[in-house]
């Protein structure tokens, strides 16, 4: 495996286990504590400082902000509604390499 890539395809395979996760696509608590853990993995990952591992930060960032979006709005506070998801796979692919 490439070395560069080793990060990505562990990102990867963290999306898809806790996308099996999911809540059906409700956003619910479960969506929001499956997101802060989704962008803690990130983090731990991002740490190791191999290639690749500034990207898997900047996704981190975005999916917990994602997290706390919603979270807020799960609490009923006014929230500014933010197309963010269209950014992140946008970046997500520009990291990676892959059409978006």
């Amino acid at each position: 495996m490439d070395r560069g890539r080793d990060l990505t395809w562990v990102a990867s395979a963290i999306d898809n286990a806790l996308d099996d996760l999911g809540d059906g696509g409700q956003e619910s608590w479960t969506t929001v504590e499956l997101l802060r853990l989704r962008a803690d993995l990130y983090d731990r990952l991002a740490a190791t400082g191999r290639p690749g591992a500034g990207a898997v930060a900047r996704l981190s960032e975005f999916v917990r902000d994602r997290a706390e979006q919603l979270a807020d709005e799960l609490s009923g506070l006014h929230v500014v509604p933010v197309a963010r998801d269209a950014e992140i796979v946008h970046l997500w692919g520009k990291a990676t390499g892959e059409a978006g």
